[in-house]
């Protein structure tokens, strides 16, 4: 059946060159098994702008030294599809069974480094994961004509858009429509700021509308995580709970507290090592709607220098939004020189090693508390920045900040 589908791609270059063209970006050379030479033939011929008519081909495979008969040539492309939908389905095909090869190729690798000594089993697994990404990344999707991503856009455009992950902060939420898929978004503050804190409670605000999340905790163990949202959900203070100083009326908000979030699709993992399998992993058995890493400057890559390895993690997190269609948070730390300055009110420069970071983020959002530098100011003001917004407005939010429960809120908001 693969023959059918490869003479039908080769025998379209062969005689309705404009069918074929449609479809060039798709076609390499290893889609082709049993025709391989003249596959490879017509693609580094068409890379070139060479014309494909059965006496060039020909020609072509000469100087080669590939002898094809002109009557074979002719026969193949007898073969050739008419419509377009019949040549894509077949290249659909072609890809799908490279893609089979490839995944048999990965299994005897696996069987050989099973009977390798000193390969551990995380190595193999790593190292299948990897090539699992790799292969599923060699996509048969084409490039769209404008006619086609203008019909997908107005086909919903009348639809407010649902698939974010909202916030609970309502003007965040209304400029960015949520966390959408595929964004990579940084929150950025100065150690004990609160940044974790307000992560927790966008875990919070999306688990509790039945979105599926995964924490990863770099500083906190899990518990210390579930602590501040139990606190949060509570509304007792998180120091009653970490030291297990609780009145029974205390405990009975906890409790419930615990009932409320027990059923909630969140998972805290306090290692990064794994990232990519892991989510992959929840995706396949729950869904997956958000990432939160907490903070990118603890997780480790190598490379020459600390600047590479943040582009180098930044670019990963990029990467991993776009490949599960999911929104990916990860919180970062921002300069100490801020603190140099009059006005320490923070901006996109302050991130840590920020131009991969600027340049990686589809949003930016910093938070500051002026009570943090300021002791006569109001403790419970705070200020969520979003600094940056790839495809919206940026502007200021003022938030109040609640010390005993770790938690924030709009200001327009009730307690």
């Amino acid at each position: 059946m693969d023959d059918l589908h490869e003479l039908r791609v080769l025998g379209t270059a062969l005689a309705q060159t404009g069918l074929w063209a449609d479809q060039a970006a798709r076609i390499k050379p290893e889609l082709f098994q049993t025709n391989y030479q003249l596959g490879a033939a017509i693609c580094a011929m068409n890379a070139t702008g060479t014309s494909l008519d059965p006496q060039s081909v020909q020609a072509y495979l000469a100087d080669k030294g590939i002898k094809y008969l002109i009557s074979d040539l002719m026969r193949i492309a007898d073969c050739g599809a008419f419509t377009t939908y019949s040549l894509r389905l077949s290249v659909d095909k072609l890809h799908e069974a490279a893609k089979r090869r490839s995944i048999q190729r990965l299994v005897g690798q696996i069987m050989t480094q099973l009977e390798t000594p000193g390969v551990s089993a995380e190595e193999i697994i790593r190292a299948t994961m990897l090539n699992l990404v790799d292969i599923d990344a060699r996509s048969s999707a084409e490039p769209l004509p404008i006619g086609e991503v203008f019909k997908r856009i107005i086909a919903g455009i009348d639809k407010p858009r649902d698939d974010g992950c909202q916030t609970g902060i309502q003007p965040i939420d209304r400029m960015t429509a949520g966390f959408k898929p595929g964004e990579l978004i940084i929150l950025g503050a100065r150690p004990s700021m609160g940044k974790t804190s307000l992560a927790v409670g966008f875990c919070r605000q999306a688990a509790a509308a039945g979105k599926t999340v995964v924490f990863f905790s770099l500083e906190m163990s899990a518990e210390q995580v579930g602590q501040r949202l139990l606190a949060d959900l509570s509304s007792v203070t998180l120091a009653r709970i970490a030291t297990h100083r609780l009145g029974t009326d205390d405990l009975n908000l906890v409790i419930n507290a615990a009932n409320t979030g027990h059923n909630f699709r969140l998972f805290i993992g306090e290692s990064v090592e794994n990232l990519e399998s892991v989510c992959r992993q929840i995706q396949h058995r729950d869904g997956l709607d958000l990432v939160i890493v907490d903070y990118l400057q603890l997780m480790q890559v190598k490379a020459e220098s600390r600047e590479q390895q943040i582009a180098t993690i930044t670019r990963k997190l990029k990467r991993l939004a776009v490949q599960l269609g999911t929104p990916v948070l990860a919180l970062s730390q921002l300069n100490r020189a801020l603190e140099m300055r009059a006005n320490k009110r923070p901006q996109l420069s302050d991130l840590r090693e920020s131009g991969a970071i600027e340049q990686d983020a589809d949003i930016v959002m910093l938070l500051w508390r002026e009570a943090y530098y300021d002791d006569s100011a109001d403790p419970t003001t705070a200020e969520l920045i979003v600094a940056k917004h790839r495809n919206g407005p940026t502007g200021a939010v003022p938030l109040i900040w609640d010390s005993d429960c770790t938690r924030f809120w709009y200001r327009s908001e009730s307690k």
